[in-house]
């Protein structure tokens, strides 16, 4: 609950569901029917003596990737703390009262130019790095966890998620072409996609709405192609009416990040009645008119 996609769920489910929310963090929250424990996934086991039925768990505890997900010495890191906590933790649940888990996964199971993500039910995708490789374990057991327990799950495949709320790449771009600040950029050939919060939680929620779904593996993300963070610049630059002060860096190792062209989101669209309305020229144009209304202030 503490990150920004569990805060912004547990405000807007609240509308039409008690949400209970734990984190191993103290939280409040300012609507204060939603209900909080502080519990540690990793440490504490029993959750069923603080509440008795959970009709629909969201599960998004894990850690993110980066540079060192490529690196053996991180491997085990990955597997304790997106795997073996998240088993621990449904292992301890009471499956009685449990109709439904929605998982939060991640576009890092593909690898580079996969295409696995056109047929995402029925094909093995590849992750170059053990970010993904560990996402891809935990998808694998629930997918076993289902089959057993006969309980419905949904399986979120998404990109970096943006919002107005943290420092991400577009917003730093935002920031530094409004002030004339340089911009050093590593690699311009991986391509990136991004989904804004809004969308991602719009999906969450007819997830939860959707009871009796059985399995799916749901890639959310918006129509957009992914883009270099070249041309994602010029984007920025488009859209603020300046240009940027650019320098480019030499890479001089692998890049973590899976260089995917396109994302089918077809069977999401179609099964969860789903559709992104907020493009990346969208995303990048909240970020500016963001950015610009806190100038003012």
């Amino acid at each position: 609950g503490s990150g920004i996609i569990g805060r912004e769920l547990a405000e807007k489910l609240n509308i039409n569901y008690e949400v209970f929310v734990i984190d191993k963090k103290e939280l409040k929250f300012e609507n204060r029917k939603i209900k909080f424990k502080k519990f540690d996934v990793e440490k504490d086991k029993n959750l069923n003596k603080y509440i008795k039925k959970f009709d629909v768990v969201v599960y998004l505890v894990g850690i993110k990737g980066g540079p060192d997900s490529l690196n053996l010495s991180s491997l085990s890191k990955y597997v304790k703390y997106n795997f073996e906590i998240m088993t621990n933790f449904f292992k301890n649940l009471n499956l009685k009262k449990t109709n439904k888990i929605i998982f939060a996964s991640t576009e890092h199971v593909y690898g580079d130019k996969d295409l696995s993500n056109k047929n995402c039910m029925n094909k093995e995708p590849s992750p170059k790095n053990f970010y993904g490789f560990s996402k891809l374990l935990s998808e694998k057991y629930l997918f076993n966890f289902h089959k057993k327990n006969s309980i419905n799950i949904d399986i979120l495949r998404f990109p970096r998620v943006i919002t107005t709320k943290d420092n991400n790449i577009i917003l730093q771009f935002v920031k530094k072409v409004f002030l004339g600040k340089k911009i050093f950029i590593k690699n311009n050939t991986t391509k990136f996609n991004f989904i804004f919060i809004n969308d991602l939680i719009d999906a969450i929620c007819l997830s939860v709405r959707q009871e009796n779904s059985k399995f799916r593996i749901l890639n959310i993300f918006n129509n957009s192609k992914a883009e270099t963070l070249n041309i994602i610049l010029k984007k920025v630059e488009k859209t603020i009416g300046k240009k940027a002060k650019v320098s480019y860096i030499k890479k001089d190792q692998m890049d973590h990040n899976p260089n995917l062209s396109s994302i089918s989101n077809k069977f999401t669209q179609n099964s969860l009645k789903w559709k992104s309305k907020i493009s990346l020229n969208k995303i990048i144009l909240k970020l500016v008119n963001f950015y610009e209304i806190r100038k003012k202030v």
